[in-house]
């Protein structure tokens, strides 16, 4: 009885955390006897959720050290997943090939986000599907600096060295540099035309809006500031 209901608070945590993400289609869920791979997968919380449905193999794939090791602790007792230490080619490498895909909260920590999706493209199945939501920049708070600018959209007013400056001085070292923070500069639209380079197609796009004004995000312009976060459904249409 303990164990059950441990288990119950486990998966309530995890689906109130991915909340939106498992908003965005139901067929994140619906993964029974399928091959997933969770890029980005921090420490593994979301690929066992995944793995606890009856996925076929659900791979965590985290680039950090730190974090892939607390992920292999979080998969230690699922024998139908696992998690790796990799980038780029190597995913390719151990993989090979995927029905799904998973990039959440991860595009705008990419330096070559174009790179990315094309490895996306090439590790998913024909008909694959590939789920994506992040944080684009030009939302209220898309520098990832709620806690040091509570003020929205503040952050479009400071140079990228003054917000690298912000966010590394938090954790207590210093750069000038907003990609040694793991941040980058991507929106919207740049998002949308980078996953058409890509070779993915968009089967859904979800725009939620900032508190909840959809209108912020029906015009191309508005939506680069009115987006809080950006879900998309890619696919693998070759």
């Amino acid at each position: 009885m303990a164990r059950g209901v441990t288990q119950s608070v486990k998966e309530e945590s995890v689906e109130e955390k991915f909340l939106d993400f498992f908003r965005l289609s139901p067929e994140i869920q619906r993964c029974r006897g399928l091959t997933i791979v969770d890029i980005g997968g921090s420490t593994g919380q979301l690929a066992a959720y995944l793995a606890g449905r009856g996925a076929g193999f659900v791979w965590c794939v985290e680039p950090d050290p730190e974090l892939a090791d607390q992920a292999r602790e979080t998969l230690a007792r699922h024998d139908n997943a696992r998690a790796v230490q990799a980038l780029g080619q190597e995913v390719r490498d151990i993989i090979v090939r995927a029905d799904r895909v998973i990039l959440h909260e991860v595009m705008q920590h990419v330096d070559r986000p174009l790179e990315l999706l094309r490895e996306v493209h090439d590790l998913l199945t024909p008909g694959g599907l590939a789920f994506v939501m992040f944080t684009p920049w030009g939302s209220p708070y898309g520098a990832d600096t709620r806690d040091l600018l509570p003020v929205p959209w503040l952050h479009l007013l400071y140079p990228k060295s003054v917000l690298a400056e912000m966010r590394s001085s938090k954790g207590g070292w210093h750069s000038r540099d907003l990609g040694a923070t793991g941040l980058y500069k991507l929106g919207v639209g740049k998002f949308l035309a980078l996953v058409q380079q890509a070779g993915l197609e968009i089967v859904q796009l979800q725009l939620l809006p900032a508190w909840r004004q959809r209108w912020m995000t029906q015009l191309p312009v508005l939506r680069e500031l009115g987006s809080a976060r950006l879900g998309a459904v890619l696919m693998n249409g070759t």
